[in-house]
């Protein structure tokens, strides 16, 4: 019969479907788990499976804002009851949902740091997911120079979770890191970087290891990466990596338009704008910043305003290109990235 194990079972059972690519089924499965937990009414119990499902199957469906508010219900529950644990988890997960959604970096970036000063004698694998995008988040604000820079003494500082990534078993972690630089390195258009950047894409097909949404949105990254260096290098293995990454993106974007749809439009122009298809990208382009208007991205309303900027820039629309990067510094400074804000002026 069923128990309080039951709706955990349900939802270990949908991570597990997803990773073997059953994102339908993994959705169910996630979603049953939760009615279950609430039916069960223990509010402990439902903050746990919230902190399984939202990050690792729910996204599949789901608007990422809406994840966020349920890690938020899921944070305030576990506090109630005090599940510690799974209070904390949920408010780690609601702070990187915060950043995929193009929250303000410097709210962001604090709520953070509180989480990691909170918790510094008993670092989890979740603990330096965290670190890592709050160490995106600061350089994003003050320079990409912060890297190097070490961290407070009541948080880990960048030297030890790099070090600790590289050396780990643990692919989520090492995975997480991949993912941040690869943001990193495309927002300050460190070519270099890119390059030292092993494909994430390649790894997640390649491993069976629970798809967060973060790691979706890093190959989105890649692709946008990789249209640019094939543009710099006109080395076609580029266009291979972006064409991949594109194909990626397609296909959870027809299964959840309403966090997806404004990525692949963006991929798109970027493609067609690669292969010098100048009628398909500009009309990609701007169906890409409408998306992301629509859906509420305002950083990858800034990015599309940026790449189709540097797109009339080369077809010599300069007043067009001028018009394009002024509004992506509006919306980067709305996300709060001044560094990047810094790069474009």
């Amino acid at each position: 019969g069923l128990s309080e194990i039951s709706p955990i079972a349900f939802a270990q059972f949908g991570v597990t479907a997803l990773c073997m690519g059953n994102a339908c089924g993994g959705y169910r499965m996630g979603s049953l788990a939760l009615k279950l937990a609430r039916n069960l009414g223990v509010p402990g119990l439902v903050s746990s499976i919230i902190a399984i499902v939202q990050p690792c199957v729910a996204w599949v469906s789901e608007p990422f804002r809406n994840i966020a508010d349920s890690h938020q219900l899921g944070h305030t529950l576990g506090k109630q009851c005090g599940d510690e644990s799974s209070s904390n988890l949920n408010n780690s997960w609601l702070e990187l949902t915060n950043f995929l959604t193009g929250q303000d970096l410097t709210t962001i970036s604090s709520e953070m740091h509180s989480i990691m000063r909170e918790h510094r004698k008993n670092h989890t694998w979740c603990t330096y997911c965290i670190a890592f995008t709050y160490y995106l988040s600061v350089a994003l604000i003050e320079g990409p120079d912060f890297r190097d820079s070490v961290g407070a003494s009541d948080i880990p500082n960048q030297c030890d979770i790099i070090a600790f990534a590289k050396s780990t078993k643990y692919e989520i972690i090492s995975l997480n890191m991949q993912t941040n630089q690869m943001i990193r390195s495309f927002l300050f258009r460190q070519y270099d970087e890119i390059l030292k950047t092993p494909g994430i894409l390649s790894r997640l097909l390649g491993n069976k290891i629970p798809l967060f949404s973060l790691f979706v949105v890093g190959v989105f990254y890649e692709g946008l990466s990789s249209f640019c260096m094939a543009r710099r290098t006109q080395d076609d293995i580029w266009i291979t990596r972006g064409n991949a990454a594109l194909a990626f993106i397609q296909h959870w974007s027809n299964l959840a338009p309403r966090n997806f749809e404004n990525k692949l439009l963006l991929l798109e122009a970027e493609k067609y704008f690669t292969v010098d298809d100048s009628y398909q990208a500009q009309k990609c382009y701007e169906d890409a910043i409408r998306s992301a208007q629509t859906h509420q991205f305002i950083h990858e309303e800034a990015i599309s305003h940026e790449l189709a900027g540097l797109f009339y820039l080369d077809k010599g629309q300069h007043d067009k290109s001028l018009q394009s990067l002024s509004r992506s510094i509006g919306c980067f400074k709305l996300w709060g990235a001044s560094a990047v804000v810094e790069r474009l002026s």
